[in-house]
């Protein structure tokens, strides 16, 4: 798992290093102090040879590449969204056991730089800067790997005109992390959620999860999916003449779903939740906080989760106290003249904490 995590120049971050990190992290503070960042920046991380991932994170925020001069998209992850800021993500840590000490002990450093269109025929000054894409450089103790995501203009089926299409180059390799990121504004998540299912039905852990639900549902009988008209759709049994669209069962059971399919079709990786509590009520938390606990565990996941809920950090502490685990902290974020600033409490600060100094709400 990371043990070190630093992030330069990305978005509210000027400069933010977080040391001996561990395996199950809180996040809490109020709006605008840089919890979301945070997550973005460990997905962005952790699939650094994939740009892809970026897209998607600007879609989980409402944001599309929607035209080759519209770059706000692209700007907006710079610091002061200015390009000029070179954007610096590394991490040190092993997911996997690895031998070598200087692997284990080694920094993987990703460097996110504007990719501009300057060079383009007929452009004017202003063009120039414009920022068409971005170039990533992901640097290891092995080897450097250059991705990019991008406008590129091509030429239409007539042959007659330009046209720009998105385009990207990159893929998954060996030198990143797996990892789930769960957001609650998350646009096609049942499709998503649906994907997850697949995988677990086929790993035979769907009675695990099954059982696990029935702390929203206690007449939950089985979960599945049905293809309906090219779509694979949910459904749950609880007992009744008719399979009931999982989606019917309330956001909050939609909420856990995910996090717990999250947590189980991945091991050796990073589990990400934005906004834990959304729509879970307060009852449900317990058994929430320990599966997370236990699947950190089992599956050697490091999580990170951020959180406005004074319910989440008290079942989280109540928990923490009661197992004497050691293996967790709480990330604070405030803000400080400007910058974004976080305050770092491990399991022996609990006592001495209260839910005012987390700065919840």
């Amino acid at each position: 798992m990371f043990t070190k995590f630093s992030v330069e120049n990305f978005k509210a971050f000027k400069k933010l290093t977080l040391n001996k990190l561990k395996r199950v992290n809180m996040i809490t503070g109020v709006n605008s102090s840089g919890k979301t960042c945070l997550l973005e920046s460990l997905f962005l991380f952790a699939g650094a040879t994939n740009p892809k991932i970026y897209m998607g994170l600007c879609k989980w925020r409402g944001d599309e590449a929607i035209h080759p001069r519209v770059d706000y998209v692209f700007r907006y992850s710079f610091y002061d969204q200015k390009p000029s800021n070179t954007i610096k993500i590394s991490a040190a840590g092993v997911f996997k056991k690895v031998k070598d000490v200087k692997l284990q002990q080694a920094s993987n450093v990703l460097e996110i730089k504007p990719h501009l269109r300057g060079d383009i025929q007929g452009t004017t000054t202003t063009e120039e800067n414009i920022i068409y894409g971005l170039d990533f450089y992901y640097t290891t103790i092995k080897r450097t790997i250059k991705s990019k995501i991008y406008w590129d203009e091509i030429l239409s089926e007539t042959g007659d005109k330009t046209q720009w299409r998105f385009n990207d180059t990159g893929k998954a390799t060996a030198d990143t992390v797996a990892g789930r990121f769960i957001s609650p504004r998350q646009p096609d998540m049942l499709d998503e959620t649906s994907k997850h299912l697949n995988e677990i039905i086929k790993k035979k852990k769907l009675n695990e999860l099954v059982e696990l639900m029935r702390c929203f549902e206690p007449d939950l009988v089985n979960i599945t999916t049905i293809n309906e008209e090219g779509r694979a759709n949910i459904y749950a049994d609880i007992g009744k003449d008719e399979l009931f669209p999982l989606t019917s069962l309330g956001y909050g059971f939609f909420h856990f779903i995910r996090i717990a399919l999250g947590a189980l079709v991945i091991k050796d990786g990073i589990l990400l939740i934005d906004e834990i509590e959304n729509g879970i009520h307060h009852k449900v938390l317990p058994k929430l906080i320990s599966f997370l606990f236990d699947i950190a565990e089992k599956n050697n996941l490091q999580v990170f989760f951020t959180t406005h809920s004074y319910e989440v950090v008290n079942e989280t502490k109540d928990y923490v106290l009661s197992k004497k685990y050691d293996d967790f902290e709480i990330i604070r974020f405030f803000n400080k003249e400007n910058e974004k600033v976080a305050n770092i409490y491990d399991s022996s600060d609990l006592q001495d904490i209260d839910d005012v100094s987390l700065e919840l709400r």
